[in-house]
């Protein structure tokens, strides 16, 4: 938080100055003092004016879930409101001593556990092509930022990550799969690699877990995720990509993350062109055999043989 007393920084001038006023000469006390005096005011204004102007949002609240003990909200006119009740949603508590600032909401997406939320200084900003740029927002006096929020806590967890600071979240990409989520980003760096965020809001204290992948080989063709972390991406060079990451908690807190990479899949050709999905939440793909198969960490079961591929995913139930 950017506080700053204002009465110790002019006393402590206030006590400068008298003693240069006994200590200079009389002839020279005259001029001297009101240039001095002069400077001084000027470099007071600059420091409280500096400090004055940077926004200040550092404490998050949760939201009042009033509606059916779970979170239903709207955006409307640059706010947020409840959807039955149609009161202002209170999302953020600003320092008293700054009134510089309003961020309203922009942007809002609807997931199944989540809101995605974008808020900004400019309440009449349009998103242009599905794109959000990460920055780190105390270093900003007017750019956006966004949240997730939990509507069965009603909990804002902050995305303000240092692996994302500078980089573009591409919002059309963002997943949710229970409290586990993935999304495209383009990197500053790297704008011509494809980069594939995962991550997990599942814990005590609702902290960002994420991890960063570059596919420098070729780019995502396709991707999926299910309830159990596990996650399939397929790339452009013909790479599959199988891993499960693997929390380690202790009293609701992570401890340690790793990942469990499986090769089970590494020679299915159907998967390669893309034929798996998330459905209900778990990842289901087509085999070599032509069979549907369901994925369950480690190992997979088949559900059933089909004669073509074209709508194969209308089998499942």
């Amino acid at each position: 938080m950017y506080i700053f007393n204002n009465f110790i920084l002019k006393y402590i001038i206030l006590v400068i100055i008298i003693f240069m006023i006994i200590l200079i000469p009389k002839k020279l006390k005259t001029k001297l003092m009101l240039s001095i005096s002069l400077i001084l005011i000027i470099a007071l204004n600059f420091v409280i004016v500096t400090i004055s102007s940077r926004p200040s949002y550092d404490q998050v609240t949760n939201i009042d879930l009033i509606e059916e003990d779970r979170l239903s909200i709207e955006l409307k006119d640059s706010k947020l409101i409840h959807s039955n009740s149609k009161i202002p949603v209170k999302y953020l508590v600003f320092e008293k001593e700054n009134k510089n600032f309003s961020f309203s909401p922009i942007y809002l997406n609807d997931f199944e556990d989540y809101y995605f939320v974008i808020f900004s200084t400019d309440k009449t900003k349009k998103i242009t092509n599905n794109l959000f740029r990460v920055l780190r927002t105390y270093n900003y006096n007017m750019s956006d930022f966004a949240v997730f929020i939990d509507k069965k806590t009603g909990e804002v967890i902050d995305i303000q990550k240092h692996d994302l600071y500078g980089n573009f979240i591409i919002l059309d990409s963002i997943y949710f799969v229970n409290n586990s989520f993935s999304f495209k980003l383009i990197h500053k760096d790297y704008p011509n690699i494809d980069v594939l965020i995962t991550g997990d809001i599942a814990h005590k204290n609702n902290y960002l877990y994420i991890s960063i992948e570059f596919f420098d080989y070729g780019g995502i063709i396709k991707s999926a995720f299910d309830d159990n972390y596990v996650s399939l991406v397929v790339d452009s060079s013909g790479r599959i990509i199988f891993k499960q990451k693997i929390y380690e908690t202790e009293n609701g807190n992570v401890t340690k993350t790793t990942e469990k990479h499986y090769k089970y899949l590494a020679n299915e050709e159907y998967v390669k062109q893309g034929y798996f999905e998330t459905i209900n939440k778990k990842i289901y793909y087509v085999d070599n055999n032509m069979n549907i198969c369901i994925i369950n960490g480690n190992s997979s079961s088949v559900v059933m043989k089909i004669d073509s591929l074209e709508n194969w995913t209308m089998h499942i139930k």
